[in-house]
């Protein structure tokens, strides 16, 4: 039985969260955030005999699953994909269950979960033209996230990255030249021990000169200072190298789900 949790379910799903944290950042950090049936997050719960078996959090347009592969309801789960959802994401195995129930309106790319577990240095010093975003960002932001493809469905809610600023949920890092972002990057769901990290891009006109690797050192050097792990997912082929260059590793797999029509 899947139902919609109160803030007396806190205790027993932070329990069951907390049991992989890694995993579950999106999750711990959005219900600390944010608690309980706000119209932009719900929490819902799958219980068996009162035992839990799976936590799946509507945050916006996208729903983000947790849970053991052995014991998901997928058919139940994707019951609660409606029309406001854009992207679902969650450990490779349990979106995979998931998607069997869905329609051929959906595209999954697979990637792999990478963790950093010590800082990495790459900048022997700082940029002059790389910094952190301010809330009258927004705007170029928005803009410079929507022009890429793979970035429209998660970042499409302009209203995420205005809490993550205003809120201090994150951090969003931009390079520029001539007051043009080239290159972009944003921490974003963190806990007491992890971090995620996302929206690593770079302007196509100036790919092939480390930019994305600056900017992901700078997030990674950020997020340990405040002594959390930093976390990031991406697809597993030879463009995401940097992440093993800046001293990641891959913790296990992870997929991202996103409405194509």
């Amino acid at each position: 039985m899947i139902r919609l949790c109160e803030e007396k379910d806190r205790g027993q799903l932070l329990n069951y969260l907390q049991e992989n944290p890694i995993y579950h950042t999106f999750l711990l950090a959005d219900m600390e955030q944010y608690g309980f049936n706000h119209s932009f997050q719900q929490i819902y719960v799958q219980e068996e005999n009162g035992e839990c078996q799976g936590v799946y959090l509507r945050y916006y347009h996208n729903l983000i699953l947790a849970g053991e592969p052995d014991y998901i309801d997928g058919r139940a789960v994707a019951q609660l994909v409606n029309g406001e959802i854009r992207t679902i994401m969650g450990r490779g195995e349990l979106v995979k269950q998931v998607l069997d129930y869905l329609d051929s309106t959906w595209n999954m790319v697979e990637s792999n979960l990478y963790v950093q577990p010590i800082p990495v240095q790459i900048l022997e010093k700082p940029m002059a033209n790389l910094r952190i975003a301010k809330l009258d960002d927004v705007d170029a932001i928005y803009q410079f996230l929507m022009s890429f493809p793979e970035f429209v469905a998660p970042y499409g809610e302009k209203a995420m990255i205005v809490n993550r600023i205003t809120n201090n949920e994150g951090i969003h890092v931009l390079l520029e030249e001539n007051g043009k972002i080239i290159a972009h990057g944003n921490s974003a769901a963190k806990t007491e021990k992890s971090c995620m990290l996302g929206g690593i891009c770079v302007d196509h006109a100036y790919r092939g000169n480390g930019y994305a690797q600056k900017v992901l050192s700078v997030l990674s050097e950020y997020i340990h200072q405040e002594g959390k792990m930093p976390c990031i997912f991406a697809p597993a082929d030879s463009e995401y190298s940097i992440f093993e260059k800046t001293g990641f590793e891959i913790y296990g797999t992870w997929a991202v789900v996103n409405r194509i029509k």
